[in-house]
């Protein structure tokens, strides 16, 4: 079981590996794209963590580690919301890993 992020045509053609070193991909759950920084975000629910990259793979950047159990993720307007199954909530902060706060609790 390699965990890893791929890019691929709409029909499934031409796939390649952006991402697969198990230090850095684990268990990406949810991804959403920044189109104007054209960079890639997850949800990582082994490391607990949400992490970015640009859109070949490279220039990783761990932006958020104080993280239960991120799973679901968007992106709107420079903020970045998440599902968190550790604690029961929907989660944002800004997409540089600012401003961290529960918009919802006790789902």
């Amino acid at each position: 079981n390699n965990p890893k992020i791929e890019k691929a045509t709409v029909d499934g053609h031409d796939r390649v590996v952006l991402l697969d070193d198990d230090d850095i991909v684990g268990y990406p759950n949810g991804l959403a794209i920044d189109y104007e920084e054209t960079r890639l975000y997850w949800a990582d629910g082994k490391f607990k963590r949400i992490v970015s990259c640009d859109l070949h793979g490279h220039s990783v950047k761990i932006v958020q580690t104080s993280i239960q159990h991120p799973f679901g993720l968007s992106l709107l307007e420079g903020w970045l919301f998440w599902t968190d199954w550790g604690e029961n909530s929907i989660m944002t902060m800004n997409k540089h890993g600012e401003y961290k706060q529960t918009i919802l609790s006790q789902l």
